[in-house]
């Protein structure tokens, strides 16, 4: 599931034309753009068999942390 949530991540922040790092623990994903640090816990991400959860996860997060930008 951090693997898919990576992927998420990245096919966002490319859409949205922002230049990106992303640091990958096995704890945490961290997305760095700009000044803005957001980082994620592998053991909050829902497993990708229950797609409805997980993507609901995928928007709640990216709704909650991407509007700053």
């Amino acid at each position: 599931q951090a693997e898919y949530f990576t992927r998420c991540l990245i096919k966002y922040t490319e859409i949205k034309g922002y230049q990106y790092l992303i640091v990958k623990t096995h704890l945490t994903i961290t997305l760095i753009i700009n000044e803005f640090k957001f980082t994620f816990w592998v053991v909050e991400i829902p497993e990708i068999q229950s797609w409805r959860l997980f993507k609901k996860y995928v928007f709640k997060e990216l709704k909650y942390n991407f509007y700053k930008i």
